[in-house]
């Protein structure tokens, strides 16, 4: 069911023009302690799950669009298929296929076959079907316009953690799990989903994974605690039957819960030690190292066009915008399910809609 939106909490307006960086944006206490697990950017849109719920931020109006609630339990990621169409999964064991423009009946199909909770899934390169994983030990794949399981692959033990599609491949997904393995699932094969690579990935495993433009390169984000078994692998794949390890960043003193590529050449992490880090994709070195004021755990990150956002574990977003191998903080602010009266709400001025005369500068810069 979809409802009117609630309203955003809202921190100082800044004049990006005249941005002073060393300021450091207003922050409030959070209304509620849950995590924001799920954060994802499509164009000007920003969706993202507390709790059960999911909210469609729209920036070009400065509101909530909607909220979905169908789900019964966290919301554990949200990828976007298209101007419509967008894909949740909960620890409730579903997924479920919205029409998140349409108001009154959004929900085209729900996935049902996993016996445990979804902890991760993608979308192939081509947008028409879906890898997912659960802790019940299987993936599965799924066509999206039919929302029918096509087929599934069950390893003992393969518990998921994290689900990526491969950017030069289509239908083919990374995935990590909790047995300390990193694999790669083949689609494209008519007979059976094939496992085309596996490697250990040593003594702590990953729950977090991207892949660069080309398609030789992996990263992998390690869950840790007090600095041991954090840490951040770059992955050589270019022989997909011995994987080799490049590097290995040791910066981070708590787990890593999303590393993804900026670009070829840079690499960013956020982390439950409350610090988001830029890494060089060539050497492994830190670039840039910006901590929350606060030391609030992050959870989720999402990377478009020179903007990230991020969800911490005390259910706030913190906004940015990259320049270089750096980022500033826009805004912090709060999802609060407590007022649903969208039409009350004020604007924000504070939103990436208003960024666009220093975001333009930047990309003039980085051509």
């Amino acid at each position: 069911m979809g409802c009117c939106g609630p309203r955003i909490q809202k921190s100082k307006n800044y004049n990006t023009s005249k941005m002073d960086y060393n300021k450091t944006p207003k922050v409030y206490e959070s209304l509620s302690s849950e995590p924001i697990l799920a954060i994802s950017m499509y164009k000007d849109i920003v969706a993202f799950g507390k709790g059960n719920n999911i909210a469609i931020y729209e920036e070009t109006v400065s509101k909530i669009k909607c909220e979905l609630i169908k789900h019964s339990n966290i919301i554990s990621k949200i990828v976007f298929v298209d101007d419509d169409i967008l894909i949740s999964s909960s620890f409730d064991r579903s997924m479920i296929i919205w029409n998140y423009n349409n108001t009154s009946n959004n929900v085209i199909n729900t996935l049902n076959k996993h016996q445990l909770a979804v902890t991760s899934f993608d979308v192939d390169k081509g947008k028409t079907e879906i890898l997912s994983g659960s802790r019940d030990y299987s993936v599965r794949e799924w066509n999206i316009r039919a929302g029918i399981e096509i087929r599934k692959k069950i390893i003992e033990r393969n518990m998921c953690t994290c689900i990526k599609s491969m950017n030069s491949f289509n239908k083919v997904f990374i995935q990590c799990s909790e047995d300390l393995t990193l694999r790669l699932w083949d689609c494209r094969t008519t007979n059976d989903i094939t496992k085309t690579c596996e490697a250990k990935v040593g003594t702590n495993f990953a729950i977090s994974c991207d892949n660069d433009s080309s398609g030789n390169n992996i990263v992998t984000g390690h869950r840790g605690f007090e600095g041991v078994g954090c840490y951040l692998l770059l992955w050589d794949i270019r022989n997909i039957t011995e994987p080799k390890i490049s590097w290995t960043f040791n910066g981070h003193n708590q787990s890593i819960e999303q590393c993804l590529f900026i670009n070829d050449k840079t690499i960013c992490t956020a982390s439950k030690d409350g610090t988001i880090r830029m890494i060089d994709c060539m050497n492994g070195k830190e670039l840039f190292n910006y901590s929350n004021i606060r030391g609030s755990p992050y959870s989720s990150m999402s990377f478009l066009n020179n903007k990230i956002i991020t969800g911490n574990i005390k259910g706030c977003i913190e906004k940015f915008i990259l320049e270089g191998n750096s980022i500033h903080s826009i805004d912090e602010f709060e999802f609060s399910p407590m007022n649903r009266d969208l039409t009350k709400s004020p604007a924000s001025n504070i939103l990436f809609e208003t960024q666009k005369s220093k975001i333009n500068q930047l990309d003039t810069k980085n051509v």
